[in-house]
């Protein structure tokens, strides 16, 4: 179980004041991950219980990694979604409609008109920078390091207020 504690200032800018957002949500399936290339070819596919630190298979991967995963909800009610840690932003969809997208810390959400009873699906987009492409290139003579990590890394918790 996470503990989030935040202060009264970013308990007001989250609209938190007051509530409890201790019921954490599981995801009812694995994700799934997909890379599609800055040429729109798709490099990787796979389902995935945790989240996998891409940049050690991909070190030269440019584009877009797409995270799919499903949940379900028996009453409508606001849902905080956190994501733990995300390189270099990320684009958040919830039942195919676009919600917000993060480019800064804290990589949080509250979520509500969104939500349905029953099953939801929650999409996340993580653009990569363009310059890892160039970790091929001749004039570069190897001289290429890896950059950041690349995706979401750590844990993507979802809870709903009591």
């Amino acid at each position: 179980m996470k503990i989030f504690i935040l202060t009264d200032e970013e308990k007001i800018d989250q609209g938190l004041e007051n509530t409890s957002l201790s019921r954490p949500i599981p995801f009812s399936q694995d994700w799934e991950i997909s890379m599609i290339d800055v040429k729109g070819k798709l490099v990787h596919n796979r389902k995935t219980k945790a989240l996998p630190i891409l940049a050690r298979e991909f070190p030269t991967f440019s584009g877009t990694i797409t995270y799919r995963t499903n949940f379900q909800l028996e009453k409508i009610g606001v849902c905080c979604l956190t994501i733990e840690r995300v390189f270099d932003g990320a684009v958040v969809y919830l039942n195919g409609q676009k919600v917000d997208t993060l480019i800064a810390p804290p990589y949080q959400l509250l979520l509500e008109s969104q939500l349905r009873v029953g099953q939801n699906e929650l999409v996340i987009e993580v653009p990569t920078t363009a310059d890892r492409q160039l970790a091929d290139a001749t004039l570069l003579l190897n001289q290429f390091e890896p950059m950041e990590p690349i995706g979401m890394i750590g844990e993507v918790p979802l809870f709903q207020k009591e």
